[in-house]
């Protein structure tokens, strides 16, 4: 059954700390009309099962930051009998086919995601259209971060041409690629 974002924020600054998901469908969505703008958005030590989408910012006018982020099939599936868990490889079937993106990032000016694992999305990271009106786009820098059993492990559309995006220390698995840049002029650093 389809739902909504567990966390979502139209504005502001916001924070989420400390917090695990069991079989959430959607993680957190910032900003999802494309109207507004948010500002700072601290994500510390958020864990869990995601299915379809993990975390979702959009139209960001400041600097966010996201540590020990670590989505995974295995939270859900390693819970007690309680929650109705199914194994973690038939999470990673429906997942692999049904997921969209472990973090979607649309005119995003800067998310420094840290420490972190995004295990089981079709795309690790994606790069979508920005929906400001002055037609920035985002520049994420990764340091420390897995993503692994992706389809594409980050897919780059509308990298911000001037800054690029940067994974220092960072783990990219994909199945098909581990990497797509299709921002025709912006440059990934490794």
């Amino acid at each position: 059954v389809e739902c909504d974002y567990t966390f979502t924020a139209n504005t502001g600054n916001f924070t989420i700390e400390n917090v695990t998901l069991l079989n959430s469908y959607k993680g957190v969505g910032v900003c999802l009309d494309g109207q507004n703008g948010h500002g700072l958005v601290t994500i510390d030590n958020l864990r869990g099962t995601v299915l379809k989408q993990g975390i979702s910012l959009n139209n960001g006018r400041e600097v966010s930051v996201a540590d020990n982020v670590h989505f995974s099939p295995s939270y859900w599936a390693g819970a007690t009998s309680k929650y109705g868990a199914p194994s973690a490889s038939a999470i990673s079937s429906w997942m692999a086919v049904n997921s969209e993106s472990g973090v979607y990032l649309a005119g995003v000016e800067d998310l420094m995601l840290s420490n972190s694992l995004l295990d089981g999305f079709r795309a690790g990271l994606y790069i979508g259209k920005t929906p400001r009106a002055d037609g920035a786009e985002s520049y994420p820098q990764l340091y420390n971060v897995e993503i692994k059993n992706a389809d594409v492990a980050a897919d780059l559309r509308y990298t911000y041409k001037d800054m690029g995006t940067l994974f220092a220390n960072c783990r990219l698995s994909g199945k098909s690629k581990a990497v797509n840049n299709a921002s025709s002029r912006a440059a990934v650093r490794v």
